[in-house]
């Protein structure tokens, strides 16, 4: 009778210990989660906003320089 009761409480507190760990792996993780994913959609905005950006940038050098070139003639070898 002992026996078995001295295994049953070995269990129990193996099984007390997995679900502590397991509590504090989820404490840990879940908020962790939560901020990757803040913390990825805050990237990804800052990455469409660059994005964006450089476009309009490469879109206003484009028109300038198509600009230049109507406003400079091509010069010939002979010209030279």
């Amino acid at each position: 009778s002992d026996l078995g009761t001295a295994r049953y409480v070995a269990l129990s507190r193996g099984i007390s210990q997995a679900l502590v760990n397991t509590a504090a792996g989820l404490a840990i993780g879940i908020p962790a989660m939560m901020f990757y994913a803040f913390f990825r959609g805050r990237a990804q905005k800052l990455i469409s906003d660059l994005e964006a950006a450089t476009t309009h940038v490469l879109a206003l050098l484009s028109l300038q320089y198509g600009k230049r070139s109507e406003r400079m003639p091509v010069l010939i070898e002979d010209e030279l």
